[in-house]
């Protein structure tokens, strides 16, 4: 995953995330999650924090000891619309498209208009998302997509109030060899420049790279993140007993509220998680971290941070949840 501020704005507020979550009955979920903090709001680069991390936090927490559902994205997206709004009563808000892969089957939820995209074996591009705008709903009652047409002008979004009403839907990954999931500032160079990148590039990795130099270079007027995923199901031999998340971010810290999963509590923890300064010499001296995690007192959970700062491949903190007690 990658993601820029761009030349023409004065701070990011994207929030792209990579994560890898290892559940107690062996189950291995890889998650991808993009966030848009809208500008014109209060605190955009917050909202899509506290987004971001409400999601992990009730995804790790309602998946660490039972099988995943799709419906599991659903919660966690509510989760995410509680934490925001809580925090700024509908004065702002974020966009939330997240996709998630297991060995047989694929889910995405989605509310905005950060998109999701499927690489076809065939090179063929596939838009997989609609966005919530007044635009694409006329579009699509007419039959007639124009997909490079954007309009900021979205009918509900993460933090709208305390109803909302996500798109949740299977992705068939049949036929198809990446998923990648954009913010507006980078599909809205046209589907024939995503086309362009998707067809010459030689890994993830690499089209994350040309995403961001590509808004850099054409001097872009908003932040451009992407996360990708490959549609890869391939399905190592898991530890049974034994939860795992694996976090990848570009951004600032992930601050990842956990309660105590050996006793099943999953309480309101979720909307409780945020984002917080990244420290650059803790990101430089620790790339990759394994921390365990558990409650240390009655009525606090454990904290966990993602740092940020190097290269993609190197953004790796590792998390297992075990039976010592975690740092503060």
């Amino acid at each position: 995953m990658a993601s820029t501020q761009g030349p023409s704005r004065e701070r990011n507020e994207d929030r792209a995330v990579v994560c890898e979550l290892i559940t107690k009955v062996g189950r291995r979920i890889r998650l991808a999650i993009v966030c848009d903090g809208m500008g014109g709001m209060v605190n955009g680069h917050d909202a899509s924090s506290r987004a971001a991390a409400a999601f992990l936090t009730t995804m790790i927490a309602n998946t660490s000891d039972r099988e995943f559902s799709p419906l599991d994205l659903m919660r966690a997206c509510e989760a995410a619309n509680a934490a925001v709004y809580e925090r700024y009563d509908g004065k702002g808000g974020t966009t939330l498209t997240a996709l998630s892969i297991t060995s047989d089957s694929g889910a995405c939820v989605h509310v905005g208009d950060s998109r999701l995209y499927a690489v076809e074996h065939d090179g063929d591009l596939r838009l997989l998302t609609r966005d919530d705008t007044l635009s694409a709903i006329v579009q699509a009652e007419a039959g007639d997509v124009n997909e490079d047409e954007l309009d900021n002008r979205l009918l509900q979004f993460v933090g709208i109030g305390p109803v909302m009403t996500p798109a949740l839907f299977p992705v068939n990954f049949a036929g198809t060899n990446l998923f990648f999931l954009t913010s507006d500032g980078t599909h809205g160079f046209g589907r024939k420049a995503l086309e362009g990148m998707a067809a010459h590039v030689r890994s993830p990795i690499d089209l994350a790279r040309k995403a961001v130099f590509v808004a850099n270079a054409l001097n872009g007027p908003d932040n451009a993140s992407i996360a990708c995923l490959t549609a890869n199901t391939d399905e190592p031999e898991m530890e049974v007993g034994v939860s795992i998340a694996r976090i990848w971010t570009p951004s600032d810290h992930i601050e990842v509220w956990l309660p105590d999963l050996r006793r099943g509590d999953h309480r309101e923890q979720a909307g409780r998680s945020k984002a917080v300064p990244s420290d650059a010499s803790k990101a430089a001296s620790k790339p990759a971290q394994e921390r365990k995690a558990t409650r240390k007192r009655p009525d606090r959970p454990a904290k966990l941070k993602a740092s940020s700062g190097g290269n993609p491949q190197d953004q790796e903190v590792l998390f297992r949840l075990g039976e010592a007690e975690a740092d503060d």
